[in-house]
């Protein structure tokens, strides 16, 4: 397992192939933000700021959201 972690809450959790984001940065942070393709997107806070699913979308991965309870 590699654990990287992006800077303002933002986690990248990867196991093999499978990647996991957790509070991927969103474009209003104002922070250069590192692209990548994420299989599963977890945010826990419902900010703008913790909400870039744009940003771990990246070739034909598309993120299955967890957004909520």
């Amino acid at each position: 397992m590699i654990i990287t972690y992006h800077g303002a809450g933002m986690v990248k959790l990867q196991v093999g192939e499978t990647i996991v984001a957790i509070n991927p940065i969103g474009k209003e942070a104002g922070t250069k933000v590192s692209r990548f393709g994420a299989d599963l997107a977890l945010i826990s806070l419902p900010d703008p700021l913790y909400n870039g699913v744009e940003n771990v979308t990246f070739g034909e991965r598309v993120p299955f959201v967890v957004d909520g309870p």
